[in-house]
């Protein structure tokens, strides 16, 4: 077979930020310039919530972690910003921000919750990060409070380590001072997310066939890789199948593989699989069933986004 290489990135809309599984930590947030451009962008709050890839962080001066009974919290927020910052993972940047009054309206619509991950500033490394599940929110414009129901995470998703870079802690000070909270999008577990994008202008038509694939049973589908053949330039299947909070997530996809005008084959295959377990454990890979000359070869590179990491993406090149 003809020597050729397809690149399969798999990051549906977005660049990948690195082009390995270990990343490092971000540096600090830096709070953005208020530049005429910022201000006159003002984002609507629904369609940031709706971005699963964005994070949002409250500054504040200070605020309380009080006992409320059963193992819950209400976490005050004082000084707090009535501006909130957006931003991502790609590394973490922030560069635009959202009344604080509206995005906590849209984030909490529906009564619904979110995971967030508390950071205090200069504070005890054993006791400066904690990951929550916040509920209800409080937020009085005029004095500058902002409070909620918080429950911590019992089993810390993704990574652990908050935007900072900060390890997640047991417990926080009752009372604790300048510090940020993070929060994410309202959606829980850890998902694993594909794309499988084939062609080069200059190769030949190399043609693909979905002829199998699964996931885990504690798994659902956001997005199922239906596209039962394709071939070429126009070649393209994306899949994502979202985990639970207490286990994780997984899928494998498996591609026969030929080369025009041949159909493609159910024994010569590409099998794509990953996993993301909870407690921090990637294993993803990219396995051809024949080797040898002039066989497909696979590699693959993976990248995290998401508050504690726990959205899972991959990146596979195949080379033929």
């Amino acid at each position: 077979m003809k020597k050729s290489s397809v690149a399969l990135a798999l990051v549906p809309g977005l660049a990948l930020a690195a082009a390995g599984t270990a990343q490092a930590a971000p540096a600090p947030l830096a709070a953005p310039a208020a530049t005429a451009a910022t201000a006159a962008a003002k984002p609507a709050p629904k369609a940031l919530v709706a971005d699963r890839l964005l994070l949002f962080s409250h500054d504040a001066r200070g605020g309380t972690l009080r006992a409320t009974g059963g193992g819950r919290y209400r976490l005050t927020l004082r000084g707090v910003t009535v501006r909130t910052r957006t931003f991502d993972r790609r590394p973490a940047r922030g560069d635009r921000t959202v009344a604080t009054g509206a995005l906590v309206k849209a984030l909490f619509a529906g009564g619904r919750s979110t995971r967030a991950a508390i950071e205090l500033h200069g504070a005890d490394r054993r006791r400066d990060a904690l990951a929550l599940r916040l509920a209800k929110p409080r937020w009085n414009a005029r004095a500058r409070t902002l409070s909620y129901d918080a429950q911590p995470l019992r089993q810390v998703p993704g990574s652990g380590v908050t935007p900072r870079g900060l390890a997640v802690d047991r417990a926080l000070p009752a009372q604790f001072g300048s510090a940020s909270l993070n929060l994410g999008s309202p959606h829980d577990g850890q998902y694993c997310s594909a794309e499988v994008m084939a062609g080069d202008e200059a190769a030949p038509q190399l043609w693909y066939q979905n002829v199998g694939y699964t996931k885990w049973s504690t798994d659902s589908w956001a997005q199922q890789p239906t596209q039962s053949s394709n071939s070429g330039d126009d070649s393209y299947m994306s899949w994502q199948s979202d985990g639970e909070d207490g286990r994780g997530c997984g899928n494998s996809v498996t591609l026969g593989y030929g080369s025009f005008p041949s159909p493609p084959s159910t024994t010569y295959t590409i099998t794509m699989a990953m996993e993301y377990k909870i407690g921090n454990k990637e294993n993803v890979t990219c396995t051809v069933s024949l080797t040898g000359p002039n066989m497909a070869t696979c590699s693959v590179h993976t990248a995290r986004h998401g508050l504690f990491d726990t959205d899972l993406y991959a990146y596979y090149t195949i080379n033929a």
